[in-house]
């Protein structure tokens, strides 16, 4: 007798759906070996910082990779991060740790500077503090201006675009967790001899360095 399946739980379908959707973006990145596809990441990037109803061109891409049992709220997430992709095309995949080094945060620190200095950038700092106050609604916009930065700046660094859509969906949760993880990765005391408010190589944290999150999830 054949044993029964387990359904997937909601979580396993709106990761499988993100996971898949990022892959297929991938392979119609240019590469050296390939000629990849311009026009489905150029249609993917006007449609940065609006809803999918906002932009019907990039929402018949995305939604052949949604499936229906998906609510509204997921199928936003996972629209948003397809956009924020299109501009910024480096993934790390599906990656380990802590939340907060898996979050957005993490990835934005790398823009925390000025360039080729240890003073740090207060209109990267204001753009941040403006992202983790804003709205679910507001979010796709917050995001689109920093994932754009972060292209023009420091092109090589990757985000975890998994870890985002799920940071999405959970955006309005009650205990703020996502916000508590982006804060902890862009602030958080990092001891590596990377520059900090006190300057390279200092050892000394701030109050926000030490607020970290707890969340291992």
């Amino acid at each position: 007798m054949t044993e029964a399946t387990t359904a997937p739980a909601p979580a396993d379908v709106f990761g499988a759906a993100a996971g898949r959707l990022l892959h297929e973006l991938d392979e119609r990145v240019p590469r050296d070996d390939r000629k990849g596809d311009r026009g489905t990441l150029a249609i993917l990037r006007r449609a940065a910082g609006k809803s999918s109803i906002e932009a019907h061109g990039a929402a018949a891409i995305v939604y052949r990779y949604v499936p229906a049992e998906l609510s509204v709220a997921d199928v936003e997430a996972i629209f948003t991060v397809a956009t924020l992709f299109a501009i910024h095309p480096r993934d790390t995949g599906p990656s380990e740790g802590r939340r907060h080094e898996r979050g957005i945060g993490t990835a934005l620190r790398a823009i925390r500077w000025r360039e080729e200095s240890t003073d740090e950038d207060p209109g990267v700092e204001r753009r941040f503090v403006a992202l983790l106050n804003s709205s679910r609604e507001a979010l796709p916009e917050h995001l689109r201006h920093l994932v754009t930065l972060l292209q023009s700046r420091n092109e090589n660094t990757a985000i975890n675009y998994r870890q985002l859509a799920r940071d999405i969906r959970d955006w309005d949760a009650v205990d703020r967790r996502v916000q508590r993880a982006w804060a902890s990765g862009f602030w958080g005391y990092r001891a590596t001899g990377e520059p900090t408010a006190a300057g390279p190589d200092s050892d000394t944290a701030t109050d926000s360095d030490t607020n970290t999150d707890s969340d291992d999830d």
